[in-house]
């Protein structure tokens, strides 16, 4: 990454670091086990920090001791589409497992769109670059708006992360955008189709 020296390019790293999908992740499912369904609790928390930010960190540390990937951000496109394939299979495990454990319907759906979007983040990324960062805290946000009520300063750390995304260099402003419309319209359809009444 560039722009990193400043004062500002040490915000941009600091905001791209702490919003993070994989620290976002273990925020989310804190806040929905207090907020959606604290039925089987310490299940549903193991289940959503393996499967969404230990075994995807340790996936990208070892690609980069292993000199697959030159950082976690994984900035080469064509060295994303190992990581998706071993996130969307290690998903579909934790799918089944969920689904095996009986955990509650709202935590299954959950994993079942991040199963999903990950799929088609995997899709787009063979061709193009879109931003993880962006469309990871839009689907978590538009997760805790469906869950809870929306409110306007739910997208400010979308527009935090797009914008240390692009300040550092990582993306430009298409591939946070496209990965912010994609985090929220994936997810809140798909909220929606397995959800609504």
């Amino acid at each position: 990454m560039s722009n990193t020296k400043s004062g500002i390019g040490r915000t941009a790293n600091l905001i791209s670091i702490i919003l993070n999908p994989l620290w976002v992740g273990l925020i989310f499912f804190i806040w929905f086990i207090f907020n959606v369904s604290n039925e089987k609790s310490g299940l549903v928390f193991t289940s959503g920090i393996l499967s969404t930010v230990v075994v995807p960190l340790l996936i990208v540390i070892l690609m980069v001791k292993f000199g697959i990937a030159e950082n976690i951000d994984l900035p080469d496109r064509k060295k994303r589409q190992i990581p998706f394939l071993l996130l969307g299979l290690e998903y579909a495990v934790f799918v089944g497992l969920n689904a095996w454990l009986k955990l509650p319907k709202e935590f299954q759906v959950i994993m079942w769109i991040v199963l999903a979007n990950t799929l088609i983040y995997g899709i787009i990324t063979l061709f193009w670059k879109v931003s993880i960062h962006a469309a990871g805290i839009s689907g978590y946000i538009t997760s805790i708006a469906w869950f809870a009520n929306p409110a306007g300063w739910m997208l400010l750390p979308v527009l935090l992360v797009s914008w240390s995304r692009v300040y550092l260099k990582a993306h430009t402003t298409a591939q946070v955008t496209v990965g912010s419309i994609l985090g929220l319209t994936l997810t809140w359809y798909q909220l929606g189709f397995y959800l609504s009444p």
